[in-house]
């Protein structure tokens, strides 16, 4: 009996030390996947709007990444669509491991991933993985 409650104590000090040095390190690794294709639309009273963000991995850091933005808006006003308005940009984002978030480098906008529904959010914008 004295046995058991010892190996219960031990096995219990096992998890506990494994819950507070192991798991952080597994919830802020980068995504395997953030590379790819993400596209978010939408739609309201005063137009339409369509971006896309291309992701590729940067070959200096294993936390960097290319982003290559392209944005289409259609404006309405008084009911009439407007000549679309176009955007092109490239910038660049790293990962920051003791946050577990993507910073955009030259505007400050984080973002995070979820591996699960193939999504990348900023803020409250998300952005669909399509490949």
């Amino acid at each position: 009996m004295k046995k058991a409650m010892l190996l219960m104590a031990i096995g219990f000090v096992v998890v506990t030390i494994s819950v507070f040095f192991i798991y952080p390190y597994l919830r802020y690794t980068t995504p395997v996947n953030l590379e790819g294709a993400y596209i978010r639309y939408a739609e309201h009273e005063f137009g339409k709007e369509w971006d896309t963000l291309v992701i590729k991995k940067t070959g200096a850091s294993r936390n960097g990444y290319h982003v290559v933005r392209r944005w289409k808006y259609e404006r309405v006003l008084d009911s009439k669509v407007l000549t679309p308005e176009y955007k092109r940009m490239k910038t660049s984002i790293q990962f920051l491991e003791d946050e577990g978030l993507f910073v955009e480098e030259e505007s400050g906008i984080r973002y995070s991933f979820n591996n699960n529904k193939n999504e990348l959010l900023a803020g409250t914008t998300i952005y669909k993985k399509i490949k």
